[in-house]
């Protein structure tokens, strides 16, 4: 289960509205400054935002209540991978399917096979947005309340 320690921003009958700073992992790792992805994030994420959500809520939080949310990893992993491998994968097909057509008709170009590349991309990213909309709400990807966060515990919330 990855958890989360957000604070209640408000309580409306038996849901509640969450709030948490979002947060770039690059600010935790130790090559930060030697990659170019952390070189990216400080470029782009100047502004650090608050992200909320409505969950809810089986624990009787209160406004202002730190609580824990979490979802399982599971449902994590088979989400990034579907949504790193989907459109490579038609990209790559729709790549190969310009080469054939492009040696069958004795074309001497790759332009046929980068726009066939571009076309698999764009299919391949349609079919993520119907993913999403047909998995949208499903109760394994959203995540639940777990607890009433402890005093000790680290929070990540705005105050």
């Amino acid at each position: 289960m990855i958890e989360e320690i957000v604070k209640v921003a408000a309580v409306n009958g038996d849901e509640v509205t969450i709030e948490s700073l979002r947060k770039s992992t690059c600010g935790g790792c130790s090559v930060k400054n030697g990659c170019g992805a952390g070189i990216l994030a400080d470029y782009f994420n100047r502004k650090e935002g608050v992200i909320s959500m409505t969950l809810k809520n089986s624990i009787g939080a209160k406004r202002g209540d730190n609580i824990v949310i979490g979802i399982d990893e599971s449902s994590v992993v088979q989400g990034s991978f579907i949504v790193y491998i989907v459109p490579l994968l038609f990209m790559f097909v729709f790549t190969v399917i310009g080469l054939l057509i492009s040696k069958s008709a004795e074309i001497q170009s790759d332009w046929l096979q980068i726009v066939f590349g571009i076309f698999g991309l764009a299919v391949g990213l349609g079919c993520l947005y119907i993913y999403n909309s047909r998995k949208n709400g499903e109760s394994r990807f959203t995540p639940k309340i777990l607890r009433f966060a402890k005093d000790g515990e680290e929070q990540n919330c705005s105050q």
